[in-house]
């Protein structure tokens, strides 16, 4: 039943961190009590207790992907010394005050379809509330506590939640068996459940205004393809997967901690239809979003520096901003917790009417920036592209190629210099 459960790397299969932890809650009484003496089992706890670990963000919060509330896991170090066996977790919970860190900032579940990087801030090391956090999503084992959220992500940076999952809500109103929400693959019928579980409350790709299937959809396990961190610093966390039957998705994140993270996703209609795509991002309920021009910007009360969203190819066109919006399709609101919704800024890019595209949206930590649109570019299948942008810390380029097979290689540099 355990193996049933959980991956062989300790992640949950129900696609919920906080079910995770309670499943694990159970587990650990049980070891404790001393009904579970079975060493295999017992080491098997303490690697799903160090996975869970990397699921809490650095405000001690417990990652709220899936059917998973934005819970406090924060405990004074004598409790968090009782509660949890393992140092990862202890020092998490703890802000830090005991345990360790596994020294790797960067942590790919391969089976259970997660990646993770986490790495502390140079300046404050030791103050893991100002780690960089960012967490994607790609997992898909069954229905159960499934969203439609498919290669989504949240991230947190220098001190704030930047980007985050939609959140649980509760389990509100059955759904008739043969309903149009039943067949959507809703078991719930309130508007904000339904509302939370819709691709479009999470940060990924949105096909023609359609949820991904999840009803009578194979579930594909795990959508992590390849994942690479380079010499200057720069990982780069590569998903792939199959939506409406003809569509190819796939997807890099390419993240600097602290100082950038570009979004890059191409898609493929095999069929050659045409659709309307959406790139979605929902912002932590504490910030607001400004526009600016086709771009947006974003003060972060905990930076110097306020966060500038840019698009970085020809063609994307940037979305009014959604805020609290109660209309038949809900748009910018986050559950923390049960039956409760809090307005947050949501925005989206889009590409209409092609069956085939890229979006590559880039977020910095500038004061000033510009992006090179004439130089940016991507080929027509999605291998290999080109990104140049300016800020106050000078000129930044990044190369990547993603052949058929092999290594994915990223390639980043920084000059000084104030022009292109």
């Amino acid at each position: 039943m355990l193996h049933s459960q959980f991956a062989k790397d300790g992640i949950h299969r129900e696609h919920s961190p906080d079910y995770h932890r309670m499943v694990y809650d159970t587990l650990k009484s049980m070891i404790d009590a001393g009904l579970v003496s079975d060493i295999e089992t017992i080491e098997f706890a303490k690697r799903i207790e160090e996975a869970l670990s990397w699921f809490v963000l650095p405000d001690q919060h417990i990652v709220n992907f899936g059917d998973s509330d934005y819970r406090l896991m924060s405990r004074k170090p004598a409790e968090a010394e009782r509660k949890w066996q393992t140092p990862a977790m202890q020092y998490v919970v703890s802000n830090g005050k005991i345990g360790k860190l596994p020294e790797k900032n960067f942590q790919v579940f391969s089976e259970g379809g997660y990646a993770i990087v986490r790495k502390p801030n140079e300046l404050d090391p030791n103050i893991f509330q100002k780690s960089s956090y960012l967490a994607q999503i790609a997992a898909f084992h069954s229905r159960t506590h499934k969203h439609a959220d498919d290669l989504s992500f949240i991230w947190s940076d220098r001190g704030s939640n930047i980007l985050v999952d939609a959140g649980r809500y509760g389990y509100l109103g059955k759904a008739e068996q043969g309903s149009e929400l039943w067949l959507d693959g809703y078991w719930y019928t309130d508007p904000k459940r339904v509302y939370v579980e819709t691709t479009r409350a999470h940060n990924t790709l949105e096909f023609d205004n359609q949820n991904y299937k999840r009803k009578g959809a194979k579930p594909y396990g795990s959508a992590l393809k390849r994942s690479c961190e380079n010499e200057n610093g720069v990982f780069a966390i590569e998903t792939e997967v199959k939506q409406h039957g003809s569509i190819r998705h796939s997807r890099v994140l390419i993240y600097l901690p602290a100082k950038w993270l570009i979004v890059y996703d191409w898609f493929h209609d095999n069929n050659g239809e045409s659709r309307d795509v959406k790139q979605w991002f929902h912002f932590a309920p504490e910030l607001s979003v400004l526009p600016l021009d086709n771009d947006f910007i974003v003060p972060v009360v905990s930076s110097i520096q306020p966060l500038r969203i840019v698009s970085l190819l020809k063609g994307q066109k940037a979305s009014k901003m959604f805020l609290a919006d109660d209309g038949a399709n809900m748009q910018g609101w986050w559950s923390p917790k049960e039956r409760e919704l809090v307005p947050n800024y949501a925005l989206n890019y889009q590409l209409s009417n092609v069956s085939s595209g890229s979006f590559a949206t880039l977020f910095s930590f500038s004061n000033e920036l510009k992006n090179d649109i004439e130089w940016s570019k991507v080929n027509a299948s999605g291998r290999k592209g080109q990104f140049r942008w300016r800020n106050e810390n000078g000129r930044h380029i990044v190369v990547f190629e993603r052949p058929a097979e092999g290594p994915m290689i990223i390639k980043y540099t920084n000059k000084n210099k104030l022009v292109f």
